[in-house]
């Protein structure tokens, strides 16, 4: 992305994905079994707000006072994108902007994963909420597609060029 958008410092970029989910080690609390439950604090204020204290107390505890941390904090309180998506503020900087479209890029491709794994080729999933409740439509490859038409199946047709289709 930043070979793209030269104006992108790199560095913060990479800063800020690295760190902007930072407060969820104190939202959450999970067992040993890696079940997760929010703390109180978590729920109370959110992992933002205190992944943003997290990186105050670090800068301090290093004698770091400067720009850069402002505009990382920045990047963590704008990373939801918008308020309604718990975005403390909207992204301000350019870096803000691209980090919110990385965390939401990554969000909804784990969407798609999730379906792939429980939708059988050439089905539809259900309605997706975290994506607008849209269905996902899971391809086969050509192995599946073998597969599939070796099984003797009947309730499924091509268009010729091997797409399957429920009959």
């Amino acid at each position: 992305m930043c070979s793209v958008y030269t104006d992108l410092d790199a560095e913060m970029l990479i800063a800020a994905a690295a760190l902007h989910d930072i407060g969820k080690i104190v939202e959450l609390k999970t067992t040993m079994t890696g079940e997760a439950d929010y703390t109180i604090d978590g729920r109370l204020f959110g992992h933002t707000p205190i992944g943003i204290q997290m990186i105050e107390k670090a800068a301090e505890e290093l004698g770091v006072k400067c720009e850069r941390i402002r505009l990382l904090e920045h990047c963590i309180a704008a990373h939801h994108g918008k308020a309604e998506y718990g975005a403390i503020t909207v992204p301000a900087t350019a870096e803000a902007q691209a980090l919110n479209i990385l965390d939401t890029l990554d969000a909804k491709m784990y969407q798609f994963e999730d379906a792939y794994r429980s939708v059988d080729c050439g089905m539809l999933s259900g309605k997706i909420f975290a994506l607008d409740n849209t269905t996902i439509y899971r391809p086969c490859d050509e192995k599946e597609l073998e597969k599939y038409f070796e099984s003797g199946e009947q309730n499924a047709e091509t268009d010729g060029g091997g797409t399957l289709y429920e009959a």
